[in-house]
C-alpha cells in the first residue's frame, strides 16, 4: 500500500540502511516511484511504513513550520519575533530560514543550542 506525507524526513542510521538494502534488492521500487506525481512524498514514506521501522514513525515532525494562512504551497520565512514560539514549540528543526531576514534567529537559536550542549 503507497503511503505519502511531508518530504522533510528525520531516519536513523538503521533504518537507512534498511531502506539502501531495499532498494539494492528492488530495484523496480525506484523505478516505480521514478513514474509518479510526488515521488519525494511517497517514496520513503512508502518504504518505511513497509518495514520494521513503522512502528516508531512518530505522529509530529519535530518541525516547526508557518504556513500563510490559506495556503500550503510556501512556508513564511521564519524571523527573530518567531524565537519564542519555537522554542515553545518543542521542535528540533525549524523551516524555513533565510540568509538575511533570519540571521537575527539564526544567532538566537545557535546562542540556545550552546547553552543546552554546556549544560
Amino acid at each position: 500500500m503507497p503511503y505519502g506525507g511531508s518530504a522533510w524526513w528525520t531516519l536513523s542510521r538503521p533504518c537507512l540502511i534498511h531502506l539502501l538494502g531495499q532498494v539494492d534488492q528492488q530495484p523496480r521500487l525506484a523505478r516505480f516511484f521514478s513514474t509518479v506525481l510526488c515521488p519525494d512524498e511517497m517514496f520513503f514514506q512508502t518504504l518505511v511504513m513497509a518495514s520494521p521501522f513503522a512502528c516508531r514513525v512518530l505522529p509530529q515532525s519535530f518541525r516547526y513550520v508557518q504556513w500563510p494562512e490559506g495556503s500550503a504551497r510556501n512556508p513564511m520565512v521564519l524571523v527573530d519575533a518567531d524565537f519564542e514560539p519555537i522554542r515553545a514549540s518543542g521542535a528540533h528543526f525549524c523551516r524555513k530560514l533565510d540568509s538575511v531576514a533570519s540571521a537575527g534567529l539564526r544567532a538566537r537559536l545557535e546562542q540556545a543550542a550552546q547553552g543546552r550542549a554546556g549544560g
